[in-house]
Formats: structure tokens, sequence, C-alpha cells
């Protein structure tokens, strides 16, 4: 089995790195090849020796669908180097780093992990640091999932996967490099999966039996961009808090962002040390509209906060501010603004969507009164074009800011939206798509995932049962990607050393990699996976609580019983 995780050099910090996942299942009487002497490709590539351990392979990689105006290939030679030890042979546990240089200007990090002795399927995940250091990026703890033998092996994989500076931006696009943008919004991820592939092929002499894709936020709208453009890449993706519509995303930083400045808000600035105040309130206000009182707010879309409680000299004052911490009426026209979805000033349209109840705490990113760098480079440097390094952009007009996001919108810089709902080459082949975003996500609203699956069920209309292969799972609670007040131990990508992520039993009613695999080779859809909360997110530390995740438009809903225990909720 290989596991590959690819990522752009650039972009580091804000989104996650991704996980590849080519597997080929083997017969009990499968003899593994023999390490001594093997060649990592058949055939004669052009290669030669760069230094010693390192050699340099052109090859060209065959596009896996015809061309489209998103997807276009270059027809020049891709440049791989394959960093092995010397002699080329490879061996059962080798980590095989390989470099996707594309351009003068880019390149795609990869690195595959072998392992010769397994007879049955095995998956490994890899959890990889959010921020890489200028040195180099440590994969941390790697789950095995093993079923073909008694009990559940955990093994951990240990590698590096190059360098990277730590900031979060986007100067790197100043026109000029074109082809970097593409590299960046799809290219990469591509073509690394085009050369797992060969590279399984020649190590194996035979094709992967399944392709996955398992990642969130920037690997959520990676995966998002494969089943759209590359739908044969990928029999099953599974994509968390997907960042799938960049242009208008980077708007909503801009927009919400701006509501919390001094020259834009449209009432008072409000002290990001406040926020965590806010939250306590929020949760109080909303947390047993569902009946239960457990510190998660179920369906946020059920409460709109009350920001008057927080006011000085309130009627009805929160139990959580007092005279000296309360704010202002401007303040709390500022909080309640956040709320609201971004829509346009001319027709009202949704631009966008906001913030929901119980996202309060991370905040701070965005509402700290200074220009989000990240959304703020993306307009200077992929929109307006500038060619040398600006102060971050603030645009006090608001119809500008809607034009230059429609701009975004039409150029799509690096064909990098991954918005498409026309899913039909990829579900035609069996593809099937799990997505789940966290309701809590204070960088992507969840509203941004229901945008997208309701997007699809009116394109398809009553043409096709769209939850045979898209089901999307709202994870109550959670942060972006993982963390928060929620149960979000399901077997989801970013999985801890600590066990945080981790499904609590390996099976496909609890962990939702294999709910997927079991879905794509077997055909029984998810209908509900059972997640859990670790007591201080520690899975070693026991149980806190377990939820029924389910796919939406359900929620899980308390019936009777244990409220800690999944088993006294429903899926409706």
């Amino acid at each position: 089995m290989f596991a590959s995780i690819c990522r752009d050099q650039r972009y580091l910090s804000y989104y996650l790195p991704s996980l590849v996942v080519p597997i080929l299942y083997l017969p009990r009487s499968y003899t593994t090849p023999n390490p001594q002497g093997l060649p990592l490709y058949s055939g004669q590539p052009e290669s030669s020796t760069v230094n010693q351990g390192t050699q340099e392979i052109r090859l060209a990689p065959k596009p896996t669908q015809k061309a489209s105006k998103h997807s276009t290939m270059q027809s020049r030679d891709i440049q791989v180097k394959v960093t092995l030890p010397s002699p080329l042979t490879i061996a059962s546990g080798d980590r095989i780093p390989f470099t996707i240089a594309i351009n003068s200007d880019s390149e795609a990090l990869g690195a595959l992990y072998t392992d010769t002795t397994l007879e049955m399927v095995k998956v490994t995940t890899i959890h990889a640091p959010q921020r890489a250091s200028s040195k180099e990026e440590t994969l941390a703890y790697g789950q095995v999932y093993g079923w073909e033998q008694p009990g559940n092996s955990v093994r951990t994989l240990r590698g590096e996967l190059g360098s990277g500076p730590e900031e979060v931006e986007f100067s790197w696009s100043i026109v000029g490099v074109a082809q970097t943008r593409i590299d960046f919004g799809w290219r990469a991820v591509h073509l690394s999966t085009v050369f797992s592939k060969t590279i399984v092929n020649a190590y194996y002499s035979q094709n992967s039996s399944y392709n996955y894709w398992f990642g969130c936020s920037s690997g959520g709208k990676q995966g998002m961009r494969e089943v759209q453009g590359f739908p044969e890449d990928f029999d099953g993706a599974l994509t968390g808090a997907p960042a799938q519509w960049l242009s208008r995303q980077n708007g909503f930083n801009i927009y919400v962002g701006q509501l919390n400045m001094n020259e834009t808000t449209p009432g008072e600035v409000v002290p990001t040390s406040f926020f965590p105040t806010w939250a306590q309130e929020v949760l109080a206000q909303c947390d047993e509209i569902d009946g239960v009182k457990d510190n998660v707010i179920l369906n946020p879309r059920l409460c709109t906060p009350d920001t008057s409680t927080v006011v000085c000299g309130a009627s009805s004052p929160s139990t959580y501010v007092n005279s000296s911490t309360c704010i202002t009426e401007g303040q709390a026209t500022t909080l309640a603004a956040v709320y609201k979805n971004w829509t346009s000033s001319a027709t009202g349209e949704l631009l966008f969507p906001s913030y929901d109840p119980g996202s309060e705490s991370g905040w701070t990113a965005l509402l700290s009164g200074t220009p989000f760098g990240l959304s703020s480079d993306f307009f200077l440097y992929q929109v307006y074009n500038y060619t040398t390094l600006q102060p971050a952009l603030v645009v006090k007009n608001e119809t500008e800011l809607e034009r230059i996001t429609a701009i975004g919108d039409e150029t799509d810089p690096g064909q990098g939206n991954a918005v498409n709902p026309h899913l039909t080459p990829f579900f035609q082949r069996g593809g099937k798509l799990m997505a789940y975003h966290g309701s809590a996500d204070m960088n992507i609203p969840s509203g941004s995932s229901t945008h997208y699956y309701e997007r699809l069920q009116t394109y398809y209309n009553s043409s096709t049962d769209l939850r045979n292969y898209y089901r999307l799972f709202l994870v109550p609670g959670m942060g972006h990607c993982e963390g928060g007040n929620g149960a979000d131990g399901f077997g989801r990508p970013q999985q801890q050393s600590n066990g945080q992520g981790q499904s609590l039993v390996f099976d496909a009613e609890h962990d939702a990699i294999l709910a997927l695999m079991r879905w794509v080779e077997n055909g029984t859809a998810p209908d509900q996976i059972i997640s859990a909360k670790y007591v201080d997110n520690d899975k070693s530390q026991g149980v806190e609580f377990t939820r029924l995740l389910c796919p939406y438009p359900q929620e899980g809903k308390y019936l009777s019983g244990n409220v800690n225990n999944s088993t006294s909720y429903i899926c409706e």
C-alpha cells in the first residue's frame, strides 16, 4: 500500500494539507516484490543522476479526462524528481519523496509511504501540522485501519515533507506567474495524484484497486476540485469544510472583517477580548432550543442571538457581563451584523453565508480590526493584479467590494473555485462524495457547504437522487475541521496523537473514512455516523459523550434516555 501526501509549497498555514490514498487489494496468495533491485519506473524514461541518492525523471502524464476550460493540461513534459536511497530500490516502510517541478516558479511536494508486508488492504491516514516550520514539515501521528486480522492495529509513521515559509499570504501570485496560480488552483494536486498512481503501478505491476481523497479546508476544496474536474482520479472523496468558492470566500472575509473596523463598521468596534464572553452568552441563549442542555447548539439556524442582553443598562442583562464589561448599543449593532449573510446591495442576492451562532470564540482571526492578509492579497495580486507589494486592502465602498468579487468569480484566478454542480461524470463511474462541516466553523461558515448541497439539488432536480452519490454531514459544535464543543471524533482527517479526531470504534458505523470506503466498495451508504467527544479532547481519558451525525438536511434529534449517549438520538 502506498499513501501519498501532497501540498503546493505556497499557501501553507491557513488551509490544511491532504492525503491521497491509492489502495491496492492483494490476494492472500500474493507474493510481495523482491525489494532488491526493483526499479521505480518500468520502461526507459529520460533520467539523470543529480546527486547521490537523487534521480530526476521526466515524464508526461496523460490527462485523466478530456481537457475542459477548467482542466487544460499543458502539452510539455513535467519534470519529476524522485529521491531514493542509492541504489534505486524500494523496501517495506520506505518513504519516497518526489517533487513535481511544473515551472521555474512553482513546485509541488509529495511523499509516498510503502508497506510491502500487507496481504489485505490497510489505509494509513497521516496528520500534518497546520503550520510548517521554516526548516521542515514533520508528519505527525498516523493511524492504520485494519480489519482482516484480530483487533485493530495502530502504528506511528513519521517523515519529512519539504520546507516552506510560515506566512499566510498570496503575494507569490503577483502578475507574471499565471502558471503558479494554476498550480495552486488544481494542477499540483492532480499531477501528484497521477504520479502516485504511476509509482503504484510500477511497483506492483498492476493498478490500484481504489483511490480515495481525504482532506479538510483547502484539502476539502482540492477534493471537490478533483471530483469536478478529474472524475477518474478518485473513487471516493471525504471533503471537510471545503474552501471551494475562493473568490466569494475572500470577498466575504473582507466584508465581515470590515464590520469591526473603525472606518467601516455599521456600529462601533467590539474589542476581541469580548468575544469569549459573547460566546458564553450565545451558548446560554441557543443551547436548549433542541431540548437538551449539553453545551452544543444542534441547529444554529434556529437561533437568533439577542445582543441587547449584553448592553449596559439592559432590562434583562446577561449573567456573563457586569457594569464594567458590558458593551454599548453601537457595539451590539456590530455583533448583530456579523450573523447577517452577505448580500448584494443592489438585488439582495446571497453573495456568501455568514457565521452561525456558536462560532464566536473564533472570531478574532477575521474580526480583529485589521484586514485579513490572505484575502487582501488575493484581491491585490490576483484581481487588481498589482505588480509590487501593496499595503493591506480596505474597501470602504460596498459596491466596489462587490465589483471586485464579481471579477474574481468571472476570472477565477488559477481556476481554483470548485463550485461546479455538474458531477455526472464522477457519479456515472460510481464515485461517492462525503462532505462534513462544523456548525461552529469560524473560518469557513457551514452555510457554504449547505449552499452548495442545495445548489446540486436544484441542478439535478428529480432526475438524480443525490443521496445515492453525495452526502453532507454537519457536525454540531465543531470548529474549523476540528475542535469546539461538539463531538469531533469520527475518523476525520487531521487526527491527533492524543486520539482527538479518531473514531471511538474502527468500523464504518463510527468512522467516516471507513464509511466512505464501504459506500464505494459495497454500495452501503452512510445513514448516520456515531461521533465521540473525548474528555479534554484526549481519547485516553475516556468519552464525554457520543452523538449522531446525520446526512443533511436531517439532524440528530433527542428522543429520550441518557443525553450523553448517541442511542438516545435519531436522525430525522
